[in-house]
């Protein structure tokens, strides 16, 4: 069975076969986009406001929803409208509550009030109305409604379960009556039998008992037996009195009690959550700092900044050290090992020039480790790769935001990558998206955390999580083309959409880590990047201006007038800066640096988070898109443009007149541009309402 989105739909209203369900939840599990949607559906089921779908077009006809629901929809019909309504939040929701609520209707059955029963056979006369009569083919169904009575539809009819209402027209009045009657005659005779006889208030004397045969006979006078005289016995003297000695007197200051030793305290038992038993949710960190391993020599620099501080400092070298509590980077585009005794934690930084994939930094946090682990850390973001260093394997615990994965390479040849990265979620409402991934390359592995212990994951398969959806899912075993697809995406080696750029990019890094490495301050680096006159050598450095928090770079960038790609990487960087903890400092310190009023000021917010459905649509939205391409701010044309191409209207990069747009251009150049689109408004704006 294929994922589509009748088959979605089928799934999460529960109405699929144990077979079917447990298919379409495993490609749910490995389709990241299908995990957005069905999270899109049940949030636009239960938004508040949601407009009605357009009375005009295919997808709005009642006709055409229904062929879909009861699956006869098909050919470009059924594409057109599962197209419309993925693209339109107000058809999505209409087609999800719809299959919804029949779902309901086929499985729960309807219970009919006695009355309304009564009145709708009512309506018709004759043999038409007899209630368990099959009609026929062609016998009309007529006649007219007779006046009805108000007492009929009282309030107790729905709760009577087929009993009459006792308004007196039932079949059983006779037999009512009958019963009246008779409990009436039963009380009048209980009362005449109990009742009382007249002069039974006067009490006779019982009958004396007739006399016994041996007093009936007569009998003779028995002689009388003379009693001895009686003997005067011998007075004993009475004992003299002995009075009561007196009571011994108690000690004035009684001995003192021995102290009673206190009861234990009592350890408090706390309930335990059988979800919580393979992995304990609050498995606290160790605390103090502590060296945790020394980078080898020739190994690219990494970015530490103490738990307490606020400086950020190189670690480089054979000499310098990985201490526990401190906040690690791994630079963009940078890869560097953190061996252990028995394993290896392989820190892997990334550009979109070498892999276009949701990665720029990776940072983390490392801890002391318990016995039996090689490496305790927290990521923040990134990817990391654990290997084994010793055929027995080595084992790893990865902690992020509330989680905890205990991760273990069996053998010197797994290889295990887990991956943690986040997403901003459009509209300000919303908090952003964690994605969270453990896929085996090579090898077996061991997975355990809080709700799943799978002691045996083969190569290829993988765990997924998400802060928005389903929780935790897998061990999944993709199929071929899938398994393609993860083995390409999980690769070290770069998979670079153009040879030229990424060339020129891993130029830009090897230059990049020779000046981390000999600068006297990692900003003073980060500074010299930014101004260097090589192409990639600028975009590195306003990435890793936003990998240690260093809000002016990124907002500098953003607004760089004369150079397209530092502009294209600020927004890449900013993107990732409002997705982590602290996004809304960004906006509040890139709206100030660059002077932005309140409207350019919502138009940064949109264009680095994105726009919700219903902003698409949005006439207020339209017009102050299509006026800020005339802003001040080089900035804030770009974003305007890129949201007007890019999510209102993605035909408009097919117009010659749209599209393209140099928004550091002067205005001159870009004039002919903006009035086209101020034409085009008015028809996007139609088409929304």
């Amino acid at each position: 069975m294929r994922l589509t989105l009748r088959t979605l739909l089928a799934y999460l209203d529960d109405t699929l076969d144990p077979a079917q369900a447990a298919n379409i939840g495993h490609q749910l599990a490995e389709n990241p986009d299908a995990l957005i949607l069905a999270d899109r559906i049940r949030k636009v089921t239960r938004r508040r406001g949601l407009s009605t779908p357009p009375s005009t077009g295919t997808a709005s006809d009642p006709n055409t929803v229904a062929n879909y629901l009861s699956d006869t929809l098909t050919g470009e019909p059924l594409h057109e409208f599962e197209k419309t309504c993925l693209e339109s939040d107000p058809h999505l929701a209409e087609v999800a509550a719809c299959h919804q609520i029949l779902t309901l209707l086929l499985s729960d059955q309807m219970r009919v009030p006695p009355t309304a029963y009564r009145r709708m056979y009512g309506l018709v006369k004759g043999r038409e109305s007899i209630p368990g009569r099959k009609p026929g083919d062609a016998i009309p169904v007529g006649g007219i409604m007779e006046p009805t009575r108000g007492d009929l539809d009282d309030s107790d009819a729905p709760f009577l379960l087929g009993m009459t209402t006792g308004d007196g027209k039932g079949g059983n009045v006779l037999l009512r009556w009958g019963l009246a009657v008779a409990l009436a005659v039963g009380f009048v005779l209980a009362v005449v039998m109990v009742w009382p006889k007249k002069g039974a208030e006067v009490a006779q004397s019982p009958t004396p008992l007739p006399p016994s045969p041996s007093e009936s006979r007569p009998t003779e006078p028995r002689p009388k037996k003379e009693m001895p005289p009686p003997v005067d016995e011998p007075k004993v003297p009475a004992e003299p009195f002995q009075p009561m000695p007196p009571p011994a007197e108690l000690p004035a200051d009684p001995p003192p009690m021995p102290p009673v030793p206190p009861m234990p305290p009592v350890p408090p038992v706390e309930p335990k959550n059988p979800l919580l038993d393979l992995v304990p949710a609050k498995t606290p960190v160790r605390p103090g700092r502590f060296a945790v391993a020394k980078l080898d020599a020739g190994e690219p620099p990494l970015l530490s900044r103490k738990a307490d501080g606020d400086t950020w400092t190189t670690v480089t070298g054979e000499a310098n050290t990985v201490f526990t509590s401190d906040r690690v980077v791994c630079v963009p585009g940078v890869k560097v090992k953190v061996k252990t005794a028995g394993g290896q934690v392989l820190l892997w930084g990334n550009v979109p020039e070498l892999q276009p994939i949701p990665v720029l930094d990776t940072t983390v946090t490392f801890h002391d480790p318990y016995q039996g682990y090689e490496a305790d850390f927290t990521l923040h973001v990134g990817r990391v790769y654990l290997t084994a260093t010793k055929p027995t394997g080595a084992k790893f615990r990865v902690r992020f935001q509330n989680e905890i994965w205990d991760v273990t390479a069996k053998d010197d040849k797994s290889e295990v990558v887990v991956q943690v990265d986040h997403v901003a979620s459009p509209g300000a409402d919303e908090s952003p998206t964690t994605y969270a991934a453990c896929h085996v390359n090579s090898g077996t592995a061991a997975f355990r955390s809080r709700q799943t212990d799978a002691p045996k994951v083969a190569t290829g398969e993988g765990l997924f999580w998400t802060s928005n959806g389903a929780g935790l899912m897998g061990p999944q075993k993709p199929d071929a083309k899938t398994a393609r697809q993860a083995s390409a995406y999980y690769s070290r080696t770069a998979i670079a959409p153009n040879a030229d750029a990424a060339k020129a990019m891993l130029t830009a890094i090897e230059e990049a880590s020779k000046r981390l490495a000999a600068a006297a301050t990692v900003p003073a680096a980060i500074s010299e990047l930014i101004q260097n006159e090589s192409p990639a050598a600028p975009c590195l450095g306003v990435y890793t201006a936003a990998a240690i928090g260093e809000f002016g770079p990124v907002a500098d960038a953003l607004n760089d007038p004369n150079r397209y790609l530092v502009r294209q990487a600020g927004r890449v960087a900013a993107r990732e800066l409002v997705a982590l903890p602290g996004g809304d400092d960004f906006f509040k310190a890139a709206a100030k640096k660059l002077r932005l009023d309140e409207d350019g000021a919502k138009l940064l917010a949109a264009g680095l988070r994105g726009l919700t459905d219903q902003q698409k649509k949005s006439a207020e939205i339209i017009d102050l898109l299509v006026k800020k391409l005339e802003a001040d701010e080089v900035a804030v044309r770009d974003l305007a443009f890129e949201l007007l191409v890019f999510q209102i209207d993605p035909t408009a990069r097919n117009n010659k007149a749209l599209f393209p747009f140099d928004a550091a251009a002067p205005a001159v150049d870009r004039a002919s541009t903006v009035t086209a689109w101020k034409a085009h408004a008015i028809t996007l704006k139609k088409k929304g309402q």
